[in-house]
Order: structure tokens, then sequence, then C-alpha cells
């Protein structure tokens, strides 16, 4: 039985992207049996693929994961011991609570400073890129179904939140037609605050004085992104700043938020 009652569907390779490919390889988990008729929901899982990754990068990056896995692991021990729990024996009711719970908390964005000059060669790359290695694993997006993506494109849009550029994704909507799957769009991913430092020693400061580094990130200086600004632009402006001060706020910009219509799938006529 698998876990959850979802097992691995297809495999999508973001290095062969003829536009902007990413080191990463992906696959969505979904019910494969009746179950899916109760719940159709899928999760979209990606992971680097380290072969892809841009060689000037290659060797820090492979240091920065080392390190995040050996002093901040995003898997506890305990969600590990649950997991292999739930592929042998199964679990009762307070362990499916314990385990949802400890899943819950592997997602939660790293609070601690990141090594701002890797920072900046991985987003300069991609935004993605750098979401990965400097803030582990994490949700990317969601997807809520719309059964009118126009419509919810459009109250979106009134009520200030800014859109992708290009539109609604997917086969022409036709007036008093049947709607052909699948059509997407999304909101532009806000920026969400994190904070950077080129300091060693503010760096090692999560594990060794976090009292202190607490005290240093009330005083930290914001640097907000300035709307239509070039990525570089911004971080430049940010390098400059950690110059003069130590620790920094800046705008993460990874997360979005992606809406979808399913109609009717079509399939070749024999």
């Amino acid at each position: 039985m698998p876990l959850a009652g979802m097992e691995p569907v297809e495999l999508y390779d973001l290095t062969t992207l003829p536009n902007n490919p990413l080191p990463m390889i992906a696959t969505a988990f979904r019910p494969t049996d009746k179950s899916i008729n109760i719940c159709a929901f899928r999760m979209f899982c990606s992971m680097l693929h380290p072969s892809y990754i841009p060689k000037q990068v290659r060797e820090n990056v492979t240091k920065a994961l080392k390190s995040r896995e050996q002093n901040n692991p995003k898997f506890s021990s305990r969600l590990m011991n649950l997991l292999q729990a739930a592929e042998t024996v199964g679990l009762c009711e307070l362990q499916i609570d314990e385990f949802v719970s400890e899943v819950v908390n592997s997602f939660k964005i790293n609070r601690h400073p990141i090594n701002f000059s890797l920072y900046k060669n991985l987003r300069g790359i991609h935004d993605v890129l750098a979401d990965i290695i400097c803030l582990g694993i994490n949700l990317n997006h969601l997807t809520p179904r719309a059964y009118d993506i126009q419509d919810a494109t459009n109250r979106l849009t009134s009520a200030g939140i800014p859109m992708k550029i290009g539109g609604i994704e997917g086969p022409p909507i036709r007036n008093n037609a049947p709607n052909i799957q699948l059509n997407q769009t999304s909101r532009i991913a806000p920026g969400e605050q994190i904070f950077v430092s080129n300091d060693e020693t503010i760096l090692s400061m999560f594990e060794s004085n976090p009292l202190k580094l607490e005290t240093l990130k009330k005083s930290a200086l914001y640097i907000p992104y300035i709307i239509g600004e070039a990525v570089q632009e911004y971080l430049t402006r940010i390098e400059s700043q950690l110059l003069i001060h130590k620790l920094v706020i800046i705008q993460h910009k990874a997360r979005f938020g992606e809406i979808e219509s399913r109609g009717t799938a079509l399939t070749l006529k024999v």
C-alpha cells in the first residue's frame, strides 16, 4: 500500500526546459486507485539534479547542502522513524497526528541568516535555485481549482493581486463550448523577508549564540525591492549595504499562488 495513498506518476525533467532550464527533476504523487474519486489532489515534488547545477557554483552548493543537513536537518529523526513505521506496520491515530505535525514543521522556512555571497550567485541564476539551497525544503506553491479561471483572474486583479505576465495558459477558452483540460495561471510571488549576512560570526550565531542573534535581528536594516528593478540591481544594492551593516533584511521571491481549471480531457480518435 503506498504511503498516504499516493504513488509517483510520470517524470518531469526540468533540465530540458527550452527557455529557462532548471537543475531539477520532478514527479507528481497522487492516488492511482479508486480513491482518486474521493481525493483528486496531487503533490508535485522536485529535487536537485547535481550534474546540472552550473559549474561555477556547484562546489559551493554542495558545501552549503552538507552544512545545512549537519546543522539544521529539515527531517527530524522522529519523522524518519514514523515514516519507516508507516511503510512497514502502519500508524495508529495518535501517530498519524504526530506524523502530520512533524511533516508541517519540516516545511517551515528557516529564519536564520543566509550567506549572501552564495545567495547572490544562486539568485542570479534563478530564484527557485536560491530558494532550495538557502531555505531548504518548502512549499513552493499551492494550486486550488477554479470553475471559471477567467473570472478568478479578474477578481484577483481587481483585488490588487498582481498576476503573472502572459495571462492564462492552455487551450483557448471558448464560449458555449466544453472546457478543455487544462488551463492555469498564477499570481506573482510576493517578496518575503529573510536575513542575509557575509559575516561568518553572525552566520554561526544561530547555533552558538541565538539570543545575541535575536537582538541583532531587531535592529537589522530592511532593504525593500523596488518594483521594476532588475534582480541584479537589487542584489548590488544589498551587497553595498552589507559593507556597512553586518546583517540586513531583504525580500526573497519564490513562492506563488497558482490556480487552474480542469475540464474535459481530449483523446485521439481511433
